[in-house]
């Protein structure tokens, strides 16, 4: 008797099928595989090493050849005649030779041998079609001005290839079966990728050294715009000490050519990249060192007269488009955030008034004996500079919210995030806000929408000046319902991100991860973190694998979350959180999953007493 067999219940044979798709463990095993990512139910059932074939999402080796139009072909031939002059530096420095994870070559090699030329082409179209997309501050016809520099024309080449070292690499994870919150993921960088981006800085900083020499705007609007990107790839792929550098030489060299770039046609474009990337720097400074407001005044030799870069700063701030308001509001206000909550910690442990004025000082000595770190005598005599202190920050914030205020007056009515009633001390509860379902239209919107109400939050709980609004009891959850709508909000605008297109388009501006890490310190919740660690994680991680391009990588942010929500759990607060690594660590020895990494923690138990403690990270 013949058996019909329908294709929705195939049964099993005793032939093993070796499919195209699915990782390579069960395709070894000749196993179905569900395909799920960052790891495959199978794997992560039987704890195998969950690997897939490449993602061609994000290559273009296909068409190296095909794509062989004027504009590409215009910037290879530039390039390729600078290789006479930019011949290749070889870095001394010994961090630039980390070993990567594993002990055989772990990225995956380049498709086919290519030759200069269409490895160029390869860059200059990833630049294009996705690069220049998701580079914040970058006009709509940036890709057209790359001709005009060679170095420009490098640091294009050197962040393509940054971003590719990210986007085309294996993911390294450690995964525990028993406890989901502390399986975490990890990439591994490209080593072809990560090497191409370092030897193309390098003849960037050769171009740039012939280039300053010339007295045309036009080459110096083009020499920032290339010292931007520069930047920005150290933030990507080197460590924190050299993007300071790169962040203080751009300053240095608009204080000398202001006047020359101003001539340019280019300078408005280029003038608005540097103040981006000047406003980005700025949570990386340790909150007991000057803040913008401070080192505005004391910079100065008349305080009474704005010198002429920040009458530029000024400018850049009147120009900014909604997206740069929105992101310059949010690092402000985690900027205040960050010196009050370390100030009235120190203010606590040490029994003086969160007003005295050694405060500063006495703050940056207690980083200094947690950090392991022996500051300058500049930077104790900046520490001890700082006057703006107790109400006067929260003054500050003050002026945040009214510009939250002014930044929802230039957006649309469909790009507004939803609103909710803004007197913090108001006892009704905005139901129809907590049931409005409207999706924000892009995803930089939702992003915004983000920001705006993380910015809202952490106003309101530091003007509450209450201790107790922590407290890990239930009765303090419900002293600021208005926040706890927010938070709501916040959670509600997550739930309908799509992670895959978040974890490739934000990774050189404030990630949603950042955003998480920042929510996690500001509002103390059992469900919220919940919902962060068991049900927004998991997606995230499915959905981003792994992709890296921020100063505190995925799997460490997942890692500081979990250790927060223990410590909650245990009656305390942390309000304050940095890692405690030399500025001269490498990235990459930051995205290793084994690498053993403390933190330094500020805030309060459910007494209010203060603490500031040093921890390693679970």
């Amino acid at each position: 008797m013949v058996i019909e067999r329908t294709s929705a219940a195939r049964p099993r044979s005793g032939k093993i099928r070796r499919g195209h798709s699915g990782c390579k463990a069960c395709r070894r095993r000749g196993k179905l595989c569900d395909e799920g990512k960052p790891a495959c139910l199978a794997c992560y059932r039987l704890s195998l090493h969950c690997e897939y074939g490449r993602d061609i999402s994000f290559h273009h080796y296909n068409g190296a050849k095909a794509h062989a139009a004027s504009f590409r072909d215009s910037l290879v031939y530039q390039v390729a005649e600078c290789h006479g002059t930019a011949s290749l530096i070889k870095w001394q420095d010994p961090s630039y030779e980390l070993k990567f994870t594993g002990t055989r070559s772990n990225a995956i090699p380049p498709v086919a041998p290519f030759g200069e030329d269409d490895i160029l082409g390869v860059y200059f179209k990833h630049f294009e079609s996705h690069v220049s997309k998701v580079l914040p501050g970058v006009p709509a016809g940036f890709s057209k001005t790359i001709r005009s520099s060679a170095a420009l024309c490098y640091a294009v080449l050197c962040l393509s290839a940054s971003n590719l070292a990210m986007l085309d690499a294996r993911v390294d994870h450690r995964q525990i079966s028993q406890d989901q919150r502390s399986s975490v993921f990890s990439p591994i960088a490209n080593r072809a990728h990560y090497n191409r981006a370092r030897e193309y800085h390098d003849r960037a900083v050769l171009s740039l050294e012939s280039e300053e020499i010339s007295k045309e705007p036009s080459s110096c609007a083009s020499a920032l715009a290339a010292k931007v990107l520069l930047a920005i790839y150290h933030h990507a792929s080197t460590d924190h000490l050299r993007f300071q550098m790169a962040v203080e030489d751009s300053n240095h060299f608009v204080n000398k050519h202001v006047a020359t770039i101003m001539q340019s046609a280019d300078a408005r474009e280029s003038l608005q990249m540097w103040h981006r990337l000047s406003v980005s720097s700025r949570t990386s400074r340790r909150p007991t060192l000057l803040i913008e407001d401070e080192a505005n005044v004391c910079s100065r030799p008349n305080p009474a007269l704005p010198n002429t870069v920040e009458q530029l700063h000024l400018t850049c701030i009147l120009g900014m488009s909604s997206d740069d308001l929105i992101y310059d509001i949010l690092i402000k206000t985690v900027e205040l955030r960050r010196r009050a909550v370390v100030f009235r910690a120190v203010s606590g442990v040490a029994n003086v008034s969160d007003q005295s004025q050694g405060l500063g000082r006495l703050a940056h000595q207690h980083l200094d004996r947690l950090l392991g770190r022996w500051s300058s005598k500049e930077e104790y005599e900046e520490a001890e500079s700082t006057f703006i202190q107790g109400p006067h920050l929260i003054s500050l914030l003050k002026t945040q919210q009214d510009r939250l205020s002014v930044w929802r007056s230039r957006l649309d009515v469909a790009q507004l995030p939803p609103e909710i009633w803004s007197d913090p001390d108001s006892s009704r509860c905005s139901k129809d806000s907590k049931n409005e379902s409207r999706t924000l239209p892009s995803h930089r919107d939702a992003m915004n929408g983000l920001y705006y109400f993380l910015c809202q939050i952490m106003i309101a709980t530091l003007r509450g000046n209450d201790s107790l609004q922590d407290s890990p009891t239930e009765s303090g959850q419900s002293y600021l319902p208005w926040v706890e709508t927010m938070v709501q909000m916040m959670v509600c605008i997550i739930d309908t991100l799509e992670f895959s297109t978040s974890s490739t388009s934000d990774v050189y501006t404030f990630s949603l991860t950042e955003v998480l890490v920042q929510l996690s310190l500001t509002w103390h919740s059992t469900s919220t973190f919940r919902h962060i660690l068991d049900t927004t994680w998991p997606r995230l991680e499915a959905g981003g694998r792994g992709f890296e391009h921020s100063h505190c990588p995925t799997h460490l942010a997942k890692r500081i979350i979990t250790l927060l929500a223990d410590l909650w759990s245990q009656g305390q607060a942390v309000t304050y959180a940095s890692l405690a690594v030399e500025e001269s660590v490498p990235k990459l020895q930051l995205l290793a999953i084994g690498q053993p990494v403390d933190l330094v923690l500020c805030g309060h138990g459910a007494d209010g007493t203060s603490f500031i403690t040093r921890t390693q990270l679970p």
